[in-house]
């Protein structure tokens, strides 16, 4: 080996954070358009339902899916996937076992509409409008894992899209993250 030279070896939640961080920087810059392509989005979201099923049944957690058939969209499969894995990953997380965790996709002639919502602990009215930040973290979130970025990361891919990403919420009765797509 090279003598004098010394590595450094950083935490494994710095080097997520900094992953975490560049993703979505690369979001909010846009999606190139050589990187998408034709998704059967029905397809996406059924495969998210059944990654999930076996994190839900093990948590004793409903996990109801609502899909339609047919939808497609031109976009980043990758980046979509992730999107909705991170809003479904927090449903369960904030879910108490024997709550509900529903997956609805609706498609129009003009958008699409995916729909996770949770029986779980809410959001605090008072926090709602900094959950898509950077690194912002709820109050009753601390105690699980994470750095605060899988909703500024939905948020950018929803936008690079030509979509939003809206919440509603009421603290100790569920949340509701709609994810609204242009096709």
């Amino acid at each position: 080996g090279v003598t004098g030279v010394q590595t450094c070896a950083l935490p494994i939640w710095l080097l997520q954070m900094i992953n975490a961080t560049l993703d979505v920087a690369e979001a909010e810059a846009g999606i190139n358009d050589t990187v998408r392509e034709k998704i059967d989005i029905t397809e996406l979201v059924r495969d998210a339902c059944e990654l999930f099923e076996p994190v839900a049944e093990e948590k004793g957690v409903e996990l109801i899916c609502a899909i339609g058939s047919g939808c497609f969209i031109h976009g980043n499969v990758q980046y979509l996937q992730r999107m909705l894995a991170n809003l479904v990953d927090n449903a369960l997380k904030y879910t108490s076992p024997k709550g509900k965790v529903g997956v609805d996709l609706v498609c129009t002639a003009k958008h699409i509409k995916i729909a996770v919502s949770d029986s779980g602990i809410g959001i605090p009215a008072s926090e709602q409008a900094r959950i898509f930040d950077r690194f912002y973290r709820c109050d009753n979130s601390r105690s699980q894992e994470g750095c605060g970025m899988g909703l500024s990361f939905a948020q950018a891919v929803a936008r690079a899209h030509g979509g939003e990403i809206s919440v509603a919420s009421r603290s100790g009765a569920g949340t509701s993250f709609t994810i609204n797509l242009p096709r």
